[in-house]
């Protein structure tokens, strides 16, 4: 537009990118570029200006101390492209004139001899490459070669093409204890340039990019690879806290209201504090230093990687494959190029790795190794854990080094979906219709309906937070329902074709399933008449790290400091993620804390190796008035026990592990939230638990059929194959009736507690207020709107203040329901119930009262109790 740019109007690029807008401000005028001064050098054939000159640090495959001269090469029209050659270089104290003169001579006649006498002279020179001699210059330094390396840098072979400028780095080493005061930028071209160099030394980001180089092998498979290289590079940058230059935070304004809702502000990653100690491992010895303070625990298949770098950094422990990752990354940013491969671990091996993990035998059989070429250009072998080369292994593992063409994919499969009607019906009916359920009525199964089906890697899930959303946006000529997934591998919306119509279904509620390669989570929530889809977002967490307490500081830190630097209070989706990410953090942080100490005390080796710890956070708002409803779901949140110096050490930790985290959830919540606890003291006064086991669980479904409890807990309770401690009356909550009970694996003793809408959790209304809006960014519905009041009851601490109080009170549990397990008791006998609110009447709970007498003696339960009482006392034993 240059009628704006004559009238000197403010102008910017504008790209719109996923995640956020970029913009890079127009400035000067449509004459020639400002160069920022005259050159400092000069002559018909090429002009050189000299930006900055200053020492530079970690640069890929470049050891200090490094200097790079910033510089801009212009060359006129039809003078011919020339190269980089002499035109820029480093001239020492002991630089002699005379001597650099004459073998300049020497290679100018040489260069012409090669060339046609119409393309004699400085220009054309590209044509023909005839360097100095190295030897017959005294303390003068060629720029590196490095324009392979480094995207933006130059170097003696660099083109620079007739009628254009170029600007670039060039880097130059200088030798070791140099004195920077005596050495300057010079040319062997240009007598008289000198500058002389900064002692400061500064950070160039760009001088840290490395060029990546992936084979294309004319197949759609190299694009999949880009793509999935891009996500991965993307997904490592989130998690740093990285932000784009230029970016500008969308601000959506609704044109009725004319009031604007916020920019979009992204919380920081969970795993944070590893993407920041990963930043400062430049090489390998840096990595073995650090690698002295992580811990490794025994995986399964070389490169079946599970945790990322960060991830690992963060916990302070991985798998041979997890480290073997982690080195990998290392290596490739300080320029080397790795290939993977695997070598056979031998008995001398095992015996020395089972003596690391502090375990008595390990069963691998196979190590992930990388291959590489050193800077002095020896071919090597890095072989994980060890971290070390493969040659300094001898008698550990076999020389024989087997290549990987492809690695194994660990991966979670996640579907979202709706569960919908296909006919229209009215509110109100639909309310009855939803009571009559909830009481136990029959009732038309809803449709599932897909919105999302794709496949999630574990390493990737393992940097942070997945959030869905749903939302209606117009599409094949109507209005339809989509969801919208946002994760550490990016964002993934529901297609147009798989979207339903919005005109056509009434949408009931909505489901979710994961399922990660050692199990299958599925959940299935109806939606109450005043509550719509959109006013639904859920937020898992997939193969989480362990949060220690220094990392949990280093988040807490980081939320902190980005709330402080925030103007305003950002949009609704920005403040659900922060609070659903710092309620889930809060759990994380409080269990990963209860998990070590526990083992330490206990003497165990514990780690989910195997096994990916998954949690759910769910937020959902009413149409309209109504308060935010926080739920939690402990989908796997049990850790695995890799040495125990006592079967009941590991059975212990698993009952207290399963008790501790009821609590914890509820209390990560809020000390208002309604989970396992505040539902048992709203039973009443009489309540017993039911131990249910697979010789009593007929007796005991007949009874729950006939006192009609609901169908969809009856069926979820038929399903199980754990051990139930059961009520024998529901709790009265707020006026609902509820239910929760515990659920015990009858051969590990995991032990999770278990709410009545099947989710192993516990649920807080907070009343956020009525401001209710149109439609902005992705989200419609009840969300809209509360982006101020989320950003504000979201600024709480990661850490919970009465943890100590918490652990006191499910070891005070445990140690009363070790007491109530006996030969003669046809049920737990441990009484669960208090009083219920004055306001509600006892009718309720009772209606669905159950008779203790009338569920059989279980023969599991003597072993059952016995096995418990031994944890529960050995616990004890070696804690207090």
């Amino acid at each position: 537009p240059r009628r704006y740019v004559e009238e000197e109007k403010p102008m910017a690029l504008w790209f719109d990118l996923a995640g956020g807008s970029v913009t890079v401000p127009v400035v000067g005028s449509l004459g020639p570029e400002d160069l920022g001064g005259p050159p400092a050098a000069r002559n018909e054939d090429v002009a050189i200006y000299v930006h900055r000159v200053a020492r530079v640090t970690d640069v890929p495959e470049r050891n200090d101390p490094l200097v790079a001269v910033d510089a801009t090469f212009r060359v006129p029209p039809g003078k011919g492209h020339l190269r980089v050659g002499e035109l820029l270089v480093l001239k020492g104290p002991g630089f002699d004139p005379q001597k650099a003169g004459q073998e300049m001579d020497r290679v100018k006649k040489a260069r012409q001899k090669a060339l046609p006498s119409a393309h004699r002279g400085l220009a054309h020179f590209a044509s023909v490459r005839l360097s100095p001699r190295p030897d017959a210059l005294s303390e003068t330094l060629l720029p590196e070669s490095a324009e392979d390396l480094l995207p933006l840098a130059l170097d003696s072979d660099s083109v620079l093409p007739a009628g254009q400028a170029r600007r670039g780095w060039l880097l130059f080493s200088l030798p070791e204890d140099s004195d920077l005061a005596k050495w300057r930028v010079g040319s062997l071209i240009f007598d008289d340039l000198s500058i002389p160099l900064s002692p400061e030394v500064v950070e160039e980001p760009l001088l840290s990019f490395t060029r990546l180089e992936m084979p294309d092998d004319g197949d759609e498979d190299f694009w999949s690879r880009v793509a999935e290289k891009v996500r991965e590079l993307s997904a490592r940058r989130a998690a740093s806290g990285w932000k784009k230059p230029g970016a500008v935070p969308l601000r959506v304004v609704d044109p009725g209201l004319k009031a604007e809702v916020g920019p979009r502000l992204d919380p920081p990653g969970l795993t944070v504090a590893g993407a920041r100690s990963l930043g400062e491992l430049k090489d390998l010895e840096t990595l073995r230093r650090r690698a002295q303070t992580l811990h490794w625990l025994p995986g399964k298949t070389p490169w079946a990687v599970r945790y990322a770098p960060e991830a690992v950094l963060t916990q302070g422990w991985g798998t041979e494959s997890d480290l073997a990752a982690l080195a990998e990354q290392v290596l490739n940013r300080s320029g080397l190029r790795t290939q993977r491969a695997v070598v056979e671990l031998l008995d001398k091996g095992r015996q020395e790795l089972a003596r690391r993990a502090g375990l008595e035998e390990i069963q691998l059989e196979r190590l992930p190794a990388l291959g590489y070429r050193s800077a002095d250009g020896t071919q090597r072998v890095l072989v994980s854990p060890f971290l070390e080369d493969l040659r300094s292994l001898q008698g550990l593992v076999s020389y024989h080094v087997e290549t990987l063409e492809d690695s194994p994919q660990v991966e979670a499969e996640l579907e979202v979906g709706l569960l919908v009607r296909s006919q229209k019906e009215d509110r109100n009916a639909q309310a009855g219709r939803m009571s009559g359920a909830l009481a136990g009525g029959e009732t038309e199964e809803p449709e599932e309906v897909a919105l999302l089906e794709t496949s999630l890697g574990l390493a990737g899930s393992s940097l942070d937070w997945i959030d869905v959303g749903f939302t209606q946006v117009p599409a094949r000529g109507t209005v339809v329902y989509k969801a919208v997934l946002n994760g550490p591998e990016g964002r993934k919306i529901t297609s147009d074709e798989d979207a339903p119509d919005a005109t056509r279904v009434e949408v009931v509620g909505w489901y979710y399933r994961l399922e990660p390669p050692e199990g299958e989570y599925k959940r299935r929530f109806l939606l109450p008449a005043q509550t719509d889809i959109t006013g639904v977002f859920l937020s898992l967490g997939i193969n989480l790290p362990d949060l220690p307490p220094s990392a949990l500081q280093v988040l807490e830190d980081a939320r902190r400091k980005m709330r402080k630097a925030a103007p305003v209070p950002p949009d609704a989706f920005s403040g659900l993620r922060w609070y659903a990410h710092g309620l889930a953090g809060r759990f994380l942080g409080a269990q990963s804390a209860w998990e070590r100490q526990t083992a330490q005390k206990l003497g165990l080796v514990a780690g989910r190796t195997t096994q990916a710890r998954c949690l759910a956070v769910i937020l959902s708002k009413d149409n309209g008035e109504g308060p935010l409803r926080a739920q939690m779901d402990l989908l796997a949140p049990f850790a695995q026990v890799h040495r125990a110096p006592d079967p009941r050490a590991e059975r212990a930790f698993r009952i207290l592990g399963g008790l501790a985290a009821a609590q914890l959830e509820a209390a990560a919540l809020s000390p208002r939230s309604t989970g396992l606890w505040e539902i048992w003291s709203h039973c009443p006064p009489d309540t017993r638990l039911l131990f249910v086991a697979d010789d009593n669980r007929e007796a005991f479904l007949e009874q729950l059929q006939a006192r009609s409890y609901p169908q969809r807990l009856v069926r979820y309770l038929e399903e199980t194959d754990r051990y139930l401690l059961f009520p024998s009356s529901p709790g009265v909550v707020d006026g609902r009736v509820r239910w929760a009970w515990l659920e015990v694996d009858p051969e590990t003793y995991d032990l999770r507690a278990v709410l009545d809408d099947e989710t192993g959790g516990a649920l807080v209304e907070s009343l956020i207020g009525n401001l209710y809006e149109q439609a902005t960014s992705y989200l419609v519905g009840a969300f809209v709107g509360i982006g101020a009041s989320l950003w504000s009851v979201s600024a709480f601490s990661l850490e919970l203040e009465d943890y100590d109080q918490i652990v006191k009170e499910a070891e005070a549990f445990a140690r009363g329901l070790a007491k109530n397990f006996s030969v003669g008791n046809d049920y737990a006998g441990l009484p669960v119930g208090g009083l219920p609110s004055a306001s509600v009447s006892l009718d309720r709970a009772l209606t669905f009262s159950l008779d203790p007498k009338g569920v059989s003696f279980s023969n599991n339960m003597l072993g059952f109790g016995n096995g418990y009482q031994d944890g529960i006392s050995y616990y004890f034993q070696n804690t207090q």
